[in-house]
């Protein structure tokens, strides 16, 4: 199976790695109870030996296209520490996958909690993968606690890896011999070379002034606002989700006119999607995401419930899957010109002015089985009582957001561009959003 080729995707993600903006994404975990430092890097380890892309480097290989080479001997950044010790980088934000495994892992204990923070490189995997990653080392995890086989594991099936870019075109009823290049290329001059308009920012921060990367704030609807923002979208014929863009659009127009001029080009929204069908579970972690893009101008988020409505149309287009697998398409077909992806990207133009993930509950991820109680995941002597992320930053693309309802709660996690952001525009941008889903609690 290796040398493996970097698909499409994954060489858009090698193109867009930055120094400063690293393609990377952060998960967070939050336990009750005390963990157990040995076992949990038994579990480490035995979870990266099931999803070898963690510890495989990229190297030229067949045809002159870079592959992925297995190296078991990669090894995990693990550290460990109190809860309220800081997240360094010293090795760099970037990941080296000639020298590291593409996940870093920081554990800080406190007194009856944990926080494990997971660092992933996006080049080995999407955040489906990482959850399935992270569903799996807990299982080991929970295992080796108790003893006994309490949490199940399903078989994995690397040869999966070898058809990941055609399983997702294919299910976009996309062959890449099937369309000119031009149709493809015309595309990524599309969304790629038009940029739109920017959140603004109060502050620039020097590289020492800068807030840590890892700087995720988290907020949350309990569990009967929950109820009632499910209710709400049910009577308009939406979905929560629709709900969060159109929210997500009026937060950029109230906060583009608080710090400076809104003007009347579009705000663009880049949302991943979920291209995993029947049969994908036994895949190793891996990119099997899209790019969908949704954009408004100013005018039309001034109503919500018109702006609802209008993006409903527009998710029930990406649901049919051909229209994100377009994007699978030109990141494919760019790279026949060497230079074409690199120009697009190097053109300083913004690619979205926000990036939203949506996973919904993501223990529903795992396609391991770890036993439960009252709705709580019980991994040996840890509970899991909270779950916040958030994708990567662009240059331009200065806001990431993550949604999952974890325990019945809906929860919003976001992390602002740690060079222009302070924690006090995060808290103010936060506010605009969680006001803005209450709103809805309150109509008819």
């Amino acid at each position: 199976m290796f040398p493996l080729a970097l698909t499409g995707f994954e060489r858009f993600m090698q193109v867009d790695d930055r120094e400063f903006h690293p393609m990377t994404f952060v998960l967070e975990l939050d336990f009750a109870g005390t963990l157990q430092k040995k076992h949990f890097e038994d579990a480490v380890s035995q979870a990266l030996q099931r999803h070898m892309l963690f510890q495989s480097r990229i190297e030229i290989g067949r045809h002159d296209l870079p592959s992925w080479i297995p190296d078991p001997t990669l090894p995990p950044t693990i550290s460990f520490g109190e809860f309220d010790d800081p997240i360094e980088c010293p090795e760099s934000e970037q990941f080296d996958n000639g020298k590291e495994a593409g996940v870093r892992i920081y554990v800080r204990q406190g007194d009856n909690k944990v926080r494990v923070t997971f660092y992933f490189d996006h080049k080995c995997t999407d955040g489906v993968g990482a959850h399935v990653f992270c569903g799996d080392l807990l299982a080991f995890y929970t295992n080796a606690v108790e003893g006994k086989e309490v949490a199940t594991l399903i078989e994995t099936n690397p040869g999966l890896l070898k058809t990941r870019q055609q399983r997702q075109l294919a299910y976009g009823g996309i062959s890449l011999a099937s369309r000119p290049n031009w149709y493809a290329w015309g595309y990524a001059f599309r969304f790629l070379g038009i940029g739109c308009q920017k959140l603004l920012a109060r502050h620039k921060f020097e590289g020492h002034q800068r807030r840590s990367r890892f700087g995720i704030l988290t907020r949350s609807l309990d569990v009967e606002e929950h109820k009632l923002l499910r209710d709400a979208a049910i009577r308009h014929g939406v979905t929560v989700n629709d709900i969060m863009l159109a929210e997500l659009f009026m937060a950029f127009c109230e906060w583009n006119q608080r710090v400076g001029r809104l003007s009347r080009r579009k705000f663009k929204i880049l949302m991943p999607s979920n291209l995993r069908r029947r049969g994908d579970d036994e895949m190793p972690a891996a990119n099997m995401t899209t790019y969908n893009f949704i954009a408004r101008r100013p005018k039309e988020c001034r109503d919500r419930v018109a702006l609802v409505k209008s993006i409903r149309q527009d998710t029930n287009e990406i649901k049919n899957g051909a229209t994100g697998v377009r994007f699978l398409e030109a990141a494919a077909k760019g790279f026949v010109y060497k230079s074409l992806i690199p120009m697009l990207l190097s053109k300083g133009s913004t690619l979205s002015t926000s990036v939203i993930s949506n996973v919904g509950d993501p223990t529903r991820r795992y396609t391991s089985r770890i036993p439960r109680k009252g709705g709580d995941l019980l991994c040996g002597d840890l509970v899991l009582e909270r779950i916040a992320g958030s994708p990567p930053l662009r240059p331009n693309t200065r806001l990431s957001l993550a949604i999952s309802t974890y325990r019945r709660k809906f929860s919003v996690s976001i992390r602002s561009d740690p060079y222009l952001y302070d924690e006090a525009d995060n808290n103010e941008i936060m506010a605009i959003l969680m006001d803005g889903l209450r709103w809805w609690l309150k109509t008819d």
